[in-house]
């Protein structure tokens, strides 16, 4: 059974992205939600308290209220634990996910950015960028539906075959339609090596589901990769990252910020250097 760790806040957004988690992963996983009190006053954070209970039980109970709510909405009966914790956001996240044994994060994303989180990153990035599992990052609109086809962004990371395998056996539950896309940049890479890559890697495999490559003219990246999931009708963009120090994330301007930034559909990012403990994270019964 996997383990999979859901930040929370209480509002939309976090009510959302919990949702979501619910019925991707249903009864294959266990669900811990976490709320996390970094010191600074929210309007997310639950005024309500019980009588004879510390503000941190409390919101707690809360927790477990939305959570079990929500879970009736769905019909469903999953083991979830509600946590709280104090400190930096990302930090604690980082930290719970290496402590915890944690096969995926699954979050919230907000629809508007202000100045100061497109200089300094989001907590979402911190997250995408530190963490050794992968991140699922769920717009604020995001409904769940079956995963039929996926959009890929690849660059010289498919040339190990670690993630190939990953996405091999993850689909091996969805048969999604994966499209994988290679802006082509001005690094002197040859035009068909991607192409080349993971068609071999293939070629090799029974596959019982369709894969496309393709590779675009040099532009703007995350522009394209949108652009071509919103004309696919994608119901999931992969991207591969590497890992960052928080100062790192805050000063970079990596294409993953930018697709954090921009990105309208649900977002899976997959460290490059993926852990061993890192399990399949669809199961047929998710379909």
């Amino acid at each position: 059974m996997k383990n999979i760790l859901i930040p929370f806040d209480f509002g939309k957004i976090g009510l959302n992205a919990m949702k979501y988690a619910f019925q991707m992963h249903k009864e294959e996983a266990k669900y811990v939600i976490l709320h996390i009190l970094d010191g600074n006053l929210s309007l997310q954070d639950p005024l309500t308290y019980t009588a004879g209970l510390t503000r941190g039980d409390s919101i707690i109970n809360e927790m477990d209220r939305l959570a079990a709510e929500t879970l009736a909405e769905l019909s469903a009966d999953y083991p979830f634990l509600s946590e709280v914790e104090v400190g930096s956001t990302v930090e604690l996240i980082v930290d719970k996910v290496e402590k915890g044994h944690f096969d995926a994060v699954v979050m919230g994303t907000r629809d508007k950015y202000d100045l100061f989180d497109k200089w300094l990153g989001t907590v979402s990035l911190g997250v995408v960028k530190r963490v050794g599992v992968p991140v699922y990052l769920i717009p604020n609109q995001a409904e769940y539906k079956k995963i039929n086809r996926v959009v890929i962004a690849t660059d010289h990371h498919l040339e190990s075959d670690r993630i190939l395998e990953y996405l091999l056996e993850w689909n091996a539950n969805y048969k999604a339609d994966l499209h994988f896309v290679h802006i082509i940049d001005q690094k002197g890479k040859n035009e068909g090596f991607l192409r080349n890559i993971v068609e071999e890697y293939f070629e090799k495999r029974n596959l019982d589901f369709p894969f496309t490559v393709i590779q675009k003219e040099k532009g703007d990246i995350v522009k394209e990769l949108i652009n071509y999931s919103e004309q696919k009708e994608a119901d999931l963009q992969v991207m591969i990252t590497d890992k960052m120090s928080w100062l790192e994330t805050m000063v970079s301007g990596s294409i993953s910020k930018k697709m954090i930034l921009k990105a309208r559909k649900p977002t899976l990012f997959l460290p490059s250097g993926l852990k061993k403990r890192s399990q399949i994270l669809f199961s047929s019964a998710a379909i």
